[in-house]
């Protein structure tokens, strides 16, 4: 829930650019700044993720359940795993 909740703010300015509430309360708390982040792997962004304490973004992530989309393609199967 924490990464996934960090990998969203990374994409803010990503596929479809968005303005976040919770982007703007956590960020400065965060040790990067998330839509540098956009660009990166999956593997090197969960890199950056683990640094942050859940306790941090715990207040921020949403109560209730969260949807993924993926595209159809064969490349988004190795996501299937992390949703």
């Amino acid at each position: 829930r924490t990464w996934f909740f960090l990998d969203t703010l990374s994409r803010t300015e990503g596929y479809i650019p968005s303005n976040r509430y919770e982007y703007d309360a956590v960020g400065p708390e965060l040790p990067f700044y998330p839509p540098k982040l956009a660009n990166l792997s999956m593997s090197e962004r969960l890199m950056e993720y683990l640094e942050v304490n859940p306790e941090t973004v715990a207040p921020y992530t949403p109560a209730s359940s969260t949807e993924a989309t993926l595209r159809p393609v064969p490349e988004a199967m190795e996501l299937l795993p992390h949703l």
